[in-house]
């Protein structure tokens, strides 16, 4: 087999397997109806496979054999939730089906595999250009043309080139934003050799690149002049309606031109293009063709027409060769465009800056000593109900692991004291028993999972969960460099956004602040508009000058958090179950019914 996609991937090996395995042996296959048999021959084969010198250094998995290449793709068997296998009757149409799989034509794998393969591996000119990526769909779609290849989308083909293949380079936080609105593909074998291999230099040289070229391809040249393209009022289209624009083409030159208009890639888009589109255009005369645009939903569409021009003619020949000028399309869809203008973005979007840690100039800071006034208590001492430390610090899948098994297997129940914290452990987690690894990411309906017997224990889970959501989205309005004002005895900073409560800031909040490294917790004392004014410890105003910038951290008051784990606590799940989980209708006190009439209300 050629087609080294064959080879690599699941659906391949899927096939190789079962040709070498299960198609002459039917007992074979008869013993393969049980999961845990079939995924041990698999990894046999594997192991011989490896044996005889195959590279499978990207470590493939009977499960993924299984099931994305012999149930999937191939289809070869089907299995029912908890079922055994059924394998597919063999017959003269599955023995075509399984040869035109061989060729590595009925996945998308295989064709993205092959287009490269054949149109860009050894052409690293059309590769180069192919970094636009209205020029690599135009090509892939030309492709498929030829070879009449159907069920690949040049999303997927993209797609699979990325991922599958690793040829697209995958994009950084920092590059994301400009590579994706200037539709760029950065290719890990670029054709040029660019100053400095980092992944940041390649994708700033190819977005420059394609930003020259398709300048370079804008430009009107030998006397030929095309109007840009405008839909709607300024490129802004209403959903529902249709924009249309008559696209002038003017011949100032001395010359025949023939004009040929290729927008196959405009058109799968939407955008079509009415009237001719191969033409001969006389010196001085005009033509047009009308541009046409119908959008369904709010969504920016992005599109390519291009126009290619020779001299129509023995005359000119020698002096102008064939060329092209294009037009790149940017509509925006939107529900109502006079809203729109009052919401329009009045510059590009910058993406924020991931968070840094800087946790440290908060820590241990020199706090307001309490004032011997009388202090507002609680009739029921609360407790600290603190995160604990295997939710705080353990990784996403460690929580995830956690709170699954506390909600399937209902773990330690938690008695309303301060450390009382455990959970289920990993192995409380769904296991594949075949292979030794946890499944799958699904959804679940953990609802379903919640009883009375697990409340508690769960819904604290949940609580700790949401605070530590909570301390992260707190730091979103972390200050810096904040001018911090005499206010009489105490202080007052600007909050940006106080009057939206975007951060809250309540009276009795505390504030962190760091003053050249010097740390300190205030307390808000009250706020206005803008500015939120607050008492400092007394040696803060030993070094304090009037308007000296600092570093401010928010935080939120955990009263609420600690009085719902309060609750939880003491909630007597044997008697007071039904109020959280009720089962059955109340005989003495029956739910009440409309009336049909108003007859015998009065009214006071």
């Amino acid at each position: 087999m050629k087609f080294r996609a064959s080879a690599t991937s699941d659906e391949g090996l899927a096939l190789l397997f079962f040709d070498a395995r299960l198609r002459y042996d039917p007992e074979l296959r008869e013993h393969c109806t049980d999961k845990p048999f079939l995924y041990q021959t698999i990894r046999e084969w594997l192991e011989e496979r490896r044996s005889s010198g195959w590279d499978m250094h990207w470590g493939p998995k009977p499960s993924s054999i299984f099931v994305k290449g012999l149930l999937r793709e191939l289809k070869l068997a089907r299995q029912k939730r908890g079922g055994p296998i059924v394998w597919r009757d063999w017959n003269h149409s599955l023995d075509q089906e399984l040869i035109r799989v061989k060729g590595g034509i009925s996945t998308v794998d295989s064709i993205a595999m092959k287009f490269y393969d054949s149109k860009l591996e050894d052409n690293p000119s059309l590769r180069l250009k192919c970094s636009d990526r209205h020029v690599l769909e135009e090509t892939f779609r030309n492709w498929k043309n030829e070879t009449q290849v159907t069920n690949c989308s040049p999303y997927h083909q993209v797609y699979s080139l990325r991922v599958r293949w690793k040829l697209i380079d995958s994009l950084t936080r920092q590059s994301r934003d400009a590579v994706l609105s200037e539709n760029v593909i950065v290719w890990k074998h670029t054709p040029f050799d660019a100053t400095g291999s980092d992944k940041e230099t390649k994708i700033a040289k190819t977005l420059d690149m394609i930003r020259n070229s398709r300048a370079d391809l804008e430009d009107n040249r030998n006397g030929i002049v095309i109007d840009q393209v405008a839909l709607g009022s300024d490129n802004i289209c209403t959903v529902g309606e249709t924009s249309t624009q008559d696209l002038v083409i003017r011949n100032e030159s001395d010359l025949q031109m023939a004009c040929h208009v290729k927008s196959s890639a405009a058109m799968k888009k939407g955008i079509m293009v009415e009237g001719e589109t191969s033409f001969v255009l006389r010196p001085g005369r005009n033509k047009s063709v009308t541009l046409s645009f119908r959008s369904r939903s709010i969504s920016v569409t992005k599109a390519l027409i291009v126009f290619d021009f020779t001299v129509d003619g023995n005359f000119g020949e020698d002096e102008i060769d064939p060329f092209s000028i294009a037009r790149y399309i940017s509509v925006r869809s939107v529900s109502d465009a006079s809203d729109y203008e009052l919401v329009k973005p009045i510059a590009p979007y910058v993406r924020q800056k991931p968070p840094v840690d800087t946790d440290w100039k908060f820590t241990n800071p020199v706090r307001v000593k309490p004032s011997g006034g009388a202090q507002t208590g609680f009739a029921i001492p609360l407790s600290r109900y603190p995160i604990p430390t295997n939710l705080r610090y353990g990784s996403m899948t460690d929580v995830a692991v956690d709170l699954d098994a506390v909600y399937r297997e209902g773990a330690t129940e938690y008695d309303g004291g301060p450390n009382d914290y455990s959970v289920g452990g990993p192995d409380d987690y769904p296991v594949n028993a075949e292979e030794g690894q946890v499944e799958e990411k699904r959804a679940v309906d953990y609802s379903t999972h919640l009883n009375a017997q697990n409340y508690r224990v769960c819904m604290s889970r949940l609580l700790w969960i949401e605070e530590q959501q909570m301390e992260v989205d707190i730091k979103s309005y972390d200050l810096e460099g904040v001018p911090l004002e005499r206010d009489g005895r105490h202080y007052k900073i600007t909050v940006p956004g106080l009057a939206e409560n975007r951060p809250s800031v309540l009276k009795g909040d505390k504030i962190n602040i760091n003053a050249d490294g010097a740390r300190f917790e205030g307390v808000v004392l009250r706020t206005t508009q803008e500015n939120a004014i607050m008492e400092l410890p007394r040696s803060f105003a030993r070094s304090f000058i009037n308007g000296q910038t600092v570093d401010v951290r928010f935080n939120f008051s955990r009263t609420n958090l600690r009085t719902s784990h309060q609750a939880l606590g003491s909630l007597k799940l044997e008697t007071q179950s039904e109020i959280i989980f009720p089962r059955r209708l109340d005989a003495n006190n029956p739910p009440l019914t409309p009336l049909s009439s108003s007859e015998g209300l009065n009214f006071i």
